[in-house]
């Protein structure tokens, strides 16, 4: 979002009894009891996952040959090859709603922004003698140019703040033939060797576009609406990136002159490509990064999804003594510190079962060695402590 109007901003007032409080948290016990189950499948399913892409990489960094660039070798048929080199295109490339034709490029792609009110609001809440309390909502409305539709049906107050439905969208329109050497690439791997890159509109294209409202060409983008200055609710900013045909490396399957996802012996897929020419070590590498990463991002979110799902179950404890006002805050803060402590451990014994159903090998040598660290630093105490002994007697 950028380039904001002045702001406008409302306020709403509005006093909860004890009782509500109560019965809204409740509610949400029932949403807790529902997110539980959802945080720990998660959890689970996520070591298997990972599990899975680890091995996968395994076996096709195992399994891969190099295949020649400028010509299609009939005995890797089906085998997992890696090529790098000169990515080339044939044909245009167009887009239809703005009438450009782009040639000698692997994709080109429509970006654009519609002028829209924006809602950003803030709740306080003040505690009343008695458990109830006053909460006090603050909504700002600000013009912005946002890429994203934003439904101005939830607002806080909707009246003078409508968004007209956005009726032009972000597309992505490929070359009808990429190849990589003699090899074809499609459209998933196009996507991951793109490097974006601005592409200029002209002002003699209006004339190709196939809009009907007011249009003008400002700074190499396109404008739609009756005047760039000052805009209007509803009125657009589309502007085109391009990405050409530069080196790339990718590791898939040949089929015929098609480089097809490899399906490992589990049943999961892979397909690497990157821009560059870069040694296929480079790409498992990264791919394994990626997957530790997505690991972490998962575990982090089944983590949070059971903290929030023991939150609200425990939630009603705290507005059970919320009448005193200094007494329910500190009850807060000790259920807070022990759902935090409850999550972090049925997180943590999650991923170790899941650990233990997946991966039982490592999983028994961890153990093994985790005991014997145990088991050394109790032998190092016993026999510490009896040095201690010895010498004051």
């Amino acid at each position: 979002m950028a380039e904001q109007s002045q702001e406008e901003i409302y306020r709403e007032k509005e006093s909860i009894s004890y009782f509500q409080k109560l019965q809204s948290s409740l509610g949400g016990v029932l949403t807790g009891l529902i997110l539980i189950p959802i945080s720990l499948l998660l959890l689970w399913c996520n070591e298997g996952r990972s599990v899975d892409e680890y091995k996968t990489l395994k076996e096709a960094q195992k399994e891969y040959v190099r295949a020649p660039l400028e010509k299609i070798d009939s005995a890797l048929e089906g085998k997992l090859v890696y090529v790098s080199g000169k990515v080339s295109v044939v044909g245009d490339v167009r887009d239809p709603l703005l009438g450009v034709v782009v040639n000698g490029v692997l994709a080109l792609r429509r970006l654009v922004e519609m002028y829209q009110w924006a809602e950003k609001c803030t709740t306080k809440r003040e505690q009343k003698l008695g458990g109830g309390e006053e909460v006090i909502t603050e909504c700002t409305y600000e013009k912005v140019w946002s890429s994203s539709a934003i439904d101005s049906s939830n607002f806080k107050k909707k009246q003078g703040h409508e968004n007209p439905q956005k009726i032009y969208s972000q597309e992505i329109f490929y070359s009808p033939e990429a190849r990589l050497g003699v090899y074809r690439l499609n459209q998933e791997q196009i996507m991951k060797i793109a490097q974006w890159e601005s592409y200029h509109l002209e002002e003699n294209l209006i004339s190709n576009i196939k809009i009907k409202t007011k249009t003008s060409i400002e700074g190499g983008k396109l404008y739609v609406g009756e005047d760039p200055q000052n805009p209007k609710i509803g009125d657009y900013r589309i502007s085109l990136e391009v990405a050409y045909p530069k080196e790339a490396s990718v590791i898939a399957v040949l089929q015929g002159d098609n480089l097809v996802p490899y399906v490992a012996s589990s049943g999961a897929s892979l397909s690497l490509a990157s821009a560059g020419i870069l040694p296929p070590e480079n790409l498992f590498a990264e791919a394994k990064r990626q997957n530790r990463l997505t690991t972490w991002l998962l575990r982090f979110l089944g983590w949070l999804l059971l903290f929030i799902g023991l939150s609200l179950i425990i939630n009603p404890l705290q507005k059970l003594v919320d009448f005193i006002p200094l007494l329910g805050s500190l009850v807060g803060l000790g259920l807070s510190v022990a759902a935090l402590a409850v999550s972090i451990v049925l997180a943590s014994l999650t991923v170790a079962l899941a650990w233990l159903f997946y991966r039982p090998l490592l999983s028994l040598a961890v153990l093994i060695v985790g005991l014997g660290v145990y088991l050394a630093l109790g032998y190092l105490k016993k026999a510490r402590s009896l040095a201690n002994t010895k010498a004051s007697s």
